[in-house]
């Protein structure tokens, strides 16, 4: 049996978005639970047709309103409850976030439960199995060692010039600069990632990226990386998780084991 309209903290349990009434009582009282972008009180009515977002942890899930069921609803009759409008794209941030997540243990706090390690190999798996469209990029030779790249999806330009010490100008990144730079960003990116996670605040961190060379063959030998961190009291378990996710970046995971990474992580303690 259906009903015309339900109070949305049940709606919200009867569809199985929450696991008790009281959690997303919870979530409408802490302002989590929007209809038409305004957030709503645990005893509004929800209507057919309303467009729900409830942040789910760090997931923005979006729903429209198919029906009013009377009770809590078996998994398999969720999809006659809403329509899931959720973007895939929020999704597979959900699912990055999840793979590159830095799990944290207190020293001394013994050997992992068996539901631990089962964490750990789905998280290990998901690392390996995930897959993602990557952007296509197109390339052109201009002419005296310089390329110029398109990164198709925003149309932004990349420009590459030979370094001074190897026939050219040195008047914009070299291949090898941008190897670098991919490192550090790469680096700070997955720490993003995780402060996010951990509510973690390292907004206006900032980062120096040295490069030494090693010749026969000539290739990168080096690369020295300094993260500054902003004025914060940062816990000593708030630091090994930023530093843990900075060594866990798929950059530094692709380069050759010969290429030596010294990073530097600096707190204004």
């Amino acid at each position: 049996m259906e009903l015309d309209e339900l109070r949305i903290d049940k709606w919200l349990w009867c569809a199985r978005l929450f696991k008790t009434r009281t959690m997303a009582a919870d979530a409408c009282k802490g302002g989590k639970v929007k209809v038409n972008e305004v957030s709503m009180k645990p005893s509004h009515d929800v209507k057919c047709g309303e467009i729900i977002s409830v942040q789910l942890g760090q997931l923005h899930k979006m729903v429209e309103v198919v029906s009013i069921p009377k009770s809590r609803v078996s998994p398999k009759d969720v999809p006659l409850i809403y329509n899931d409008l959720t973007p895939q794209e929020e999704y597979e941030r959900i699912e990055f976030m999840h793979a590159y997540k830095v799990e944290y243990r207190d020293r001394g706090s013994g050997r992992p439960t068996k539901k631990r390690k089962k964490n750990t190999r789905q998280t290990e798996k998901r690392r390996l199995t995930i897959s993602f469209i990557m952007a296509t990029i197109t390339g052109t030779y201009k002419g005296n060692l310089r390329n110029e790249m398109t990164h198709l999806q925003s149309g932004n330009t990349i420009v590459t010039d030979a370094p001074t010490d190897n026939h050219g100008m040195g008047a914009a990144f070299s291949p090898t600069d941008l190897t670098c730079a991919a490192l550090a960003a790469c680096m700070m990116t997955i720490m993003g990632i995780n402060a996010q996670n951990q509510q973690i605040n390292i907004d206006g961190t900032t980062y120096e990226v040295n490069k030494t060379m090693s010749a026969d063959p000539r290739r990168i030998g080096q690369i020295d990386i300094i993260f500054s961190f902003p004025p914060i009291q940062y816990t000593e378990k708030q630091k090994v998780i930023l530093r843990k996710a900075a060594e866990s970046c798929p950059v530094g995971k692709s380069l050759h084991p010969d290429v030596k990474i010294n990073l530097t992580l600096k707190f204004q303690d």
